[in-house]
């Protein structure tokens, strides 16, 4: 038996004994890592790229496209009519709010797609 790959309390006597019922068996607990959720970052941080030990080309293309991002940032903007914040914010809600009442309606239907299954397979 090769076990020794599964770390402590798994080797061939720690099995035996419990398969004997003089040990108790605790499962290996595994890490709960919280994932962080993703951030939103169009541009680039170029100070911290050159501390990581980029060159002064990384730099002069990341300024670039960092300028590319906002002036695209900029023209969104201003085709949406969003230059006010107001209106910005205005608009953000209503997004959020239409999200959010779409949501709730893909969980319903979801709810009775599998009542439909349940029923499906009781026919």
């Amino acid at each position: 038996a090769r076990l020794d790959s599964l770390g402590e309390g798994y080797t061939l006597e720690d099995l035996l004994a419990v398969l004997t019922g003089k040990k108790e068996h605790t499962p290996r607990q595994k890490p709960a890592m919280q994932a962080e959720p993703p951030k939103v970052n169009l541009l680039v941080d170029i100070q911290a790229k050159l501390q990581a030990g980029k060159g002064a080309g990384y730099v002069r293309w990341a300024k670039v496209f960092n300028l590319k991002q906002m002036a695209q940032t900029m023209n969104y903007l201003t085709e949406h009519n969003l230059l006010e914040y107001a209106v910005l914010e205005e608009k953000a809600a209503a997004a959020t709010a239409h999200h959010n009442e779409l949501s709730a309606r893909i969980k319903a239907a979801e709810k009775r797609m599998a009542e439909i299954a349940v029923l499906r397979t009781h026919i």
